[in-house]
């Protein structure tokens, strides 16, 4: 066999060379001193090739070392398992939970730190009664908006308790996999309560209806007792209970709680006390903007307190009295009133109030004038009764008295209250006075009230 001369090996050369080399002996425990494969390979006609042409050994190393990266680059391009984790810290902006009537909707703000380098992580919604359709956007920096639409309608929106209220996070890998966690509401951030406020703004004057009222007058002495079939539109159960309510003349009397059921109905009975045969009116509330929450009117009805078991928390509503329910009221406060003797009470002197205590007495000198016998009469105050025994009504009509009343911004009008009998029957009265003389008096023992404020008709 010959060499091609340029010292390279024909391929018929090469292939007996590595045939020969593949039949050595392998190095057993019989031949302890045999040369090894790699001795006997380098003394072989292959192995003088081998080492004879280094350009080979160059590329074939080249080529395992490319393929070797080539595998290594392949692992660390591979996604490691997902450990379905949200690595983050959640908290409120510090601002309060804010609500759009309007537009019906309730937001908040929060802010995202903590996150791991790879993680998109943010607060795609914030979930509990009473809300839908949850937004979030992106303000930057790792600060959330959450927005959330109302729904007033469902069973726990006015009474869920916070617990029922929470987060819902997301968390975007470099990978592209994506993870929602349900989290707690972080603090500062009053869901719940914001929730119940604006249901029961959008509901609250709307929950309760008036079906029918039954008027009974007496037999108790100037009273009259309703009995006022009640009907829920509210998606919970509630104890309703009307409140004392005193106009001067007509004083809602306070009474027991009733439990009206989710969408049930119920009697709820209501006395009323009439204070004043001057001229005693149906109970009247007053009526609130839903928006801006401003008075509007005052209308026939009465105002409720309203419980829900499920928070404890207590909101006041209204009842509404149409004209027919009002004007049977009203025939029934007449009747209480009817054959009264007309009667007039004035203002004759006011002396020079003094201290005493804490309590201010002011000398004042009434005239009652009456068709009939009056009698039974007190000076008060609303928030202190200014005679501890009612005072006679002498000769003349001529009464004094004494004022009694506390040193505050502002001060109750000065009231009187007598009874007058006719035909063996006594009626109520009650009036209030703002004379100016009481209103001098008053700012010179209490320098600190006004009188714009102090006295109302």
């Amino acid at each position: 066999m010959g060499g091609s001369g340029d010292g390279r090996l024909e391929l018929d050369e090469l292939g007996q060379a590595v045939e020969s080399a593949t039949e050595l002996d392998v190095v057993g425990e019989d031949h302890p001193d045999d040369p090894t494969w790699g001795e006997r390979f380098a003394g072989s006609r292959a192995g003088r090739w081998w080492a004879a042409h280094p350009w080979v050994r160059r590329s074939a190393l080249g080529i395992a070392v490319a393929a070797v990266i080539g595998l290594a680059l392949s692992w660390t391009g591979q996604a490691p398992p997902d450990d379905l984790e949200v690595v983050a810290t959640v908290e409120s902006d510090g601002r309060q939970v804010g609500t759009d009537l309007v537009g019906g909707t309730v937001q908040a703000g929060f802010v995202v730190t903590g996150v791991r380098p790879g993680d998109d992580v943010t607060v795609k919604a914030v979930v509990g009664p009473g809300l839908r359709s949850a937004t979030s956007r992106d303000l930057g920096g790792g600060r959330v908006l959450v927005q959330a639409a109302l729904d007033c309608s469902e069973a726990d929106a006015l009474d869920a308790p916070a617990d029922r209220y929470g987060l819902r996070v997301s968390r975007t890998d470099q990978w592209g996999r994506t993870v929602v966690e349900s989290r707690p509401l972080p603090e500062g951030a009053d869901w719940s309560g914001a929730v119940h406020e604006a249901c029961w703004a959008t509901t609250g004057e709307q929950a309760l209806s008036v079906d029918e009222v039954e008027v009974v007058v007496g037999p108790a002495y100037a009273m009259v007792r309703l009995s006022i079939a009640i009907t829920s539109t509210l998606p919970a159960d509630a104890l309703v209970q009307a409140l004392p309510v005193d106009d001067g003349e007509v004083a809602v009397v306070l009474v027991d709680s009733a439990s009206l059921a989710a969408g049930g109905s119920v009697v709820l009975d209501v006395p009323l006390r009439v204070r004043s045969c001057d001229s005693p009116q149906v109970p009247r509330w007053a009526s609130t903007d839903d928006v801006s929450g401003g008075y509007s009117a005052l209308e026939p009805g009465l105002q409720l307190d309203v419980t829900l078991p499920g928070s404890g928390e207590s909101r006041l509503t209204a009842i509404r009295f149409d004209d027919a329910q009002a004007r049977a009221i009203q025939e029934g406060l007449d009747q209480v009133c009817d054959g009264v003797p007309r009667t007039t009470i004035s203002l004759v002197d006011v002396g020079r109030a003094q201290l005493s205590g804490a309590v201010v007495l002011m000398p004042v000198v009434l005239d009652v004038r009456s068709d009939g016998l009056a009698r039974r009469l007190l000076v008060e105050s609303e928030d202190l009764f200014g005679e501890a025994i009612p005072k006679p009504v002498g000769r003349g009509g001529r009464v004094e008295g004494t004022w009694a009343f506390f040193c505050q911004e502002s001060v109750s009008p000065m009231t009187v209250s007598l009874q007058v009998n006719a035909d063996g029957r006594d009626y109520p009265w009650r009036w209030a006075s703002q004379d100016p003389r009481l209103v001098r008096e008053v700012q010179r023992v209490c320098p600190g009230a006004q009188a714009p404020t102090t006295f109302v008709s």
